[in-house]
């Protein structure tokens, strides 16, 4: 059996993604949540999504703190 998985933004990953442009040359995404805009997403799963949001949040947290 295939493993679930959903298409999230590589920076934070969370899957409010819309297509900005897209067609015969491809699609540009943009994250609803990062504002990350590109052509790059990630299949992930659950296991992948919950380390890219910690990452993120990780990452977030420090520019917060300094």
């Amino acid at each position: 059996m295939k493993e679930k998985t959903t298409k999230v933004c590589p920076i934070c990953g969370s899957a409010k993604l819309y297509y900005e442009v897209g067609g015969k040359i491809g699609f540009v995404y943009h994250c609803k949540n990062c504002g990350y805009l590109g052509s790059f997403i990630v299949e992930a799963n659950e296991e992948m999504i919950h380390a890219i949001k910690d990452e993120y949040n990780n990452k977030k947290g420090d520019k917060i703190n300094g």
